[in-house]
């Protein structure tokens, strides 16, 4: 079972456009491409100069400047979660 100190991310890389390779405090590593989630409250995150901004806050998150985040269990356990974050963003693109 993971823990909160497992989830922090110690360092990313990006990987293209709109994905990154994030490496945890665990030893484990994500590579997630965030197109598909890029929509609704992570509508920003669609545009790639604004993504490039990502930065790690002082939790070992990731952040953009507008303050869009993500669970970090979320980040560190990425194929269990992807799916939820990419309904919501279809849902999120449908309704507008």
């Amino acid at each position: 079972m993971s823990t909160l100190q497992d989830w922090v991310i110690t360092a990313f890389e990006p990987l293209g456009a709109l994905s990154l390779r994030l490496a945890f405090a665990d030893g484990t590593q994500q590579d997630i491409d965030f197109a598909p989630v890029a929509g609704g409250w992570l509508a920003a995150l669609a545009d790639p100069a604004y993504f490039a901004r990502v930065r790690l806050n002082d939790s070992g998150n990731l952040e953009w400047p507008g303050g869009e985040d993500f669970n970090p269990e979320a980040l560190h356990d990425w194929p269990w979660f992807a799916e939820a974050y990419a309904a919501d963003a279809r849902r999120t693109r449908r309704a507008a």
